[in-house]
């Protein structure tokens, strides 16, 4: 074997050969947060307690965590506009719906995601815009079949 392809390991007399790590998922590769990705859910800030459920971390089997993990470094990177950091996040979500086990339903959620952060993202809310953008949250998951408990939360409003 090539030692491009496989760690040789000695060990005593005899000779090991470990084939060499696979790579990880497409979407995986390029975000060094991977360790960081539960502590960076997908999200606003201002969403709070269990309104969070709200803005799905996947879609039955597809991970957008790193997706939103690399966004929200693109945006304080400072070395992109809010529309290529927004345009990569779409590409980002859309890939990694190749994981779902629906990736046509996968696509409509990462699609919605997306809009929803042109639409949303990068301005202060008043609170009746953050209690209006949970309404259409609830409504869009109820839209998929995901029912997310109230929390009861008043965002100021």
């Amino acid at each position: 074997m090539e030692l491009a392809c496989a760690v040789i390991l000695s060990v005593s007399s005899q000779t090991l050969a470990v084939p060499a790590p696979q790579p990880a998922p497409m979407y995986q590769t390029y975000s060094p947060y991977q360790s960081q990705l539960a502590n960076c859910p997908c999200g606003p800030d201002w969403l709070v307690g269990p309104d969070r459920a709200l803005i799905p971390q996947g879609w039955k089997g597809a991970d957008f965590r790193a997706a939103c993990a690399q966004h929200d470094a693109c945006l304080t990177g400072g070395c992109s506009n809010r529309l290529q950091c927004d345009m990569a996040f779409r590409r980002n979500l859309m890939n990694a719906c190749q994981y779902s086990s629906n990736p046509w339903e996968c696509r409509r959620v990462a699609g919605m995601m997306s809009r929803g952060v042109r639409m949303y993202g990068g301005r202060e809310m008043t609170p009746f815009q953050k209690n209006m953008a949970i309404q259409r949250l609830r409504f869009v998951n109820a839209m998929f079949g995901r029912h997310v408990p109230r929390s009861g939360y008043n965002y100021g409003y």
